[in-house]
């Protein structure tokens, strides 16, 4: 997690020359470039408020899996398959699983 100050040679015309660099989860990220310190920096909190409301979003019942997977598979399985499935499927939404 660094905010930086990129070389001169790499600045743009308008003079934006701030950038953050930051590991999250294994890969690096890098920001656009912002004109002051204070805007990449604030920019830098956002990005990780940004990733925590994505990472709560990604929660998934056994309800929607299988829901999906009915979706996807529609065209391989048997129509008592698909049934049954889907039988299974009332029973988990219902339970909230």
């Amino acid at each position: 997690m660094a905010v930086r100050e990129v070389p001169v040679s790499k600045r743009t015309k308008d003079g934006r020359k701030w950038i953050y660099e930051v590991r999250y989860e294994g890969k690096t990220y890098k920001s656009k470039k912002y004109l002051t310190k204070k805007e990449a920096l604030a920019a830098e909190r956002n990005f990780f408020i940004e990733q925590e409301k994505i990472g709560n979003q990604s929660l998934m019942t056994l309800g929607i899996c299988l829901k999906i997977i009915i979706i996807i598979k529609k065209i391989m399985f048997k129509a008592t398959t698909l049934s049954n499935y889907e039988k299974r499927l009332n029973i988990l939404i219902c339970l909230k699983i």
